[in-house]
């Protein structure tokens, strides 16, 4: 499990489940943000990203599309109106 986001809404069910998650910081403006993501994809091959924050499902999109890396890409269907 990847999260292109350091808030730990799912945390408690992953470590209870006890799946693999990393994530990058939410620190910085969304280019480096993107980039970070980007590097992530390409280097840890995740199976699956979760987003359900606007900004954040914006730059999971683009960094998906950019890294050429197939993933499944989970977004919250309420963020894209």
């Amino acid at each position: 499990m990847f999260a292109i986001t350091d808030y730990s809404y799912y945390l408690p069910y992953l470590e209870e489940n006890q799946i693999k998650y990393s994530c990058i910081t939410n620190k910085g403006n969304n280019l480096i943000r993107l980039i970070k993501a980007i590097y992530h994809i390409i280097s840890k091959k995740p199976e699956i990203a979760i987003s359900y924050i606007k900004r954040v499902s914006q730059v999971a999109i683009l960094a998906r599309v950019v890294s050429l890396f197939k993933f499944k890409l989970i977004i919250s269907e309420g963020l894209l109106r």
